[in-house]
């Protein structure tokens, strides 16, 4: 038997990235790389019992990240604005051309649209624009990307957005959302069931960008 193919996850140790990491593994179709900076942390560590081959490298390192890839038929890449903020869009350019020097069959690639395109100059998200701008170099390079926007996620109101208790007894939550506009989300756990069904079927996905949320819900709800 063949061996299977093999997928670098980047962001393995991540909340998107640690749930690719685990469908791909479940699947059974694939063998996963999941890319660390830190390949003996407690996060990095978890991952070899569900048979991931764990490998340090650094989005700030292309070379690392050529090297990571070396032998693999697809990528899984994500990167962290909130962890890194403008050094984002470097981080972002160097993982597309180590995608490009290692001639990946398949690349799928999170991404943001454009806040500050669609808004027409109105307004600005960085957190989704960088991802933008270089989901449009991904492209000018014409690499073979699927590319995925995520809806917000659900879990961001245990930790970014945590409930708060009011003077009349009740919990309540500071979100910029209209009482009659739906937000929707996503449990970050379920996005590797979706990336995986895209890996699982590359000539439905390839050159697409895939949206993905999981409900959509009036802040009331």
């Amino acid at each position: 038997m063949a061996d299977k193919p093999i997928i670098l996850v980047t962001g393995a140790t991540g909340s998107q990235g640690g749930s690719v990491a685990h469908f791909l593994a479940k699947s059974g179709k694939f063998s996963v790389r999941a890319l660390t900076r830190d390949a003996h942390s407690k996060k990095a560590a978890a991952l070899g019992p569900e048979g991931a081959e764990v490998v340090e490298g650094n989005l700030d390192d292309k070379d690392s990240l050529v090297k990571a890839m070396k032998g693999c038929y697809g990528v899984f890449g994500v990167t962290n604005f909130w962890e890194h903020f403008d050094k984002e869009a470097q981080q972002g350019r160097n993982l597309i051309d180590a995608v490009k020097e290692s001639s990946i069959e398949h690349f799928v690639l999170s991404t943001l649209p454009p806040v500050n395109k669609i808004s027409g100059g109105e307004l600005s998200s960085p957190h989704f624009d960088i991802k933008a701008e270089y989901e449009d170099y991904a492209k000018s390079l014409k690499l073979n990307t699927t590319f995925t926007h995520l809806a917000f996620y659900f879990d961001n109101f245990i930790g970014f957005f945590p409930l708060k208790k009011g003077e009349d007894g009740n919990f309540h939550f500071g979100f910029p959302q209209g009482e009659k506009t739906k937000l929707g989300g996503i449990a970050a756990g379920d996005i590797g069931g979706v990336v995986t069904g895209i890996f699982e079927n590359r000539d439905q996905y390839l050159g697409k960008t895939v949206r993905i949320a999981g409900d959509a819900l009036y802040p009331q709800d």
